[in-house]
């Protein structure tokens, strides 16, 4: 007597294609995914790299001071206070112009021409 072994049910090949085409989907889409994270930090680095090179004085933040004051402060008399600001924030890597006294700050320092 010869003892056969439960195979496993096979699916219908319309299910099979359906089955192997989510799975496809969901490779694409996490694939895509990977790209893009690789892609945002690659652009973070190599714009981080820039700042790397200005020369730079560091400023502790004092009671009532802002970004604004502190750059107008650090400004060259034709430099715009804007540019100056928007400089500040990447140097020192802040998301948002919140500053708190005792936090020290990279600013850049005037060039002497």
């Amino acid at each position: 007597m010869m003892v056969q072994m439960a195979s496993r049910p096979r699916l219908a090949p319309r299910r099979q294609r359906a089955r192997r085409t989510r799975f496809n989907l969901v490779l694409f889409a996490v694939c895509s995914l990977i790209v893009v994270v690789i892609a945002l930090l690659a652009v973070r680095a190599f714009a981080s790299t820039g700042t790397d090179s200005v020369e730079c004085q560091q400023v502790a933040v004092e009671k009532g001071d802002t970004l604004w004051t502190i750059a107008q402060r650090h400004a060259a008399p034709s430099q715009d206070i804007r540019a100056l600001v928007h400089e500040i924030r990447k140097l020192n890597g802040l998301e948002s112009a919140y500053i708190y006294p005792g936090q020290v700050l990279r600013v850049p320092t005037l060039k002497s021409d």
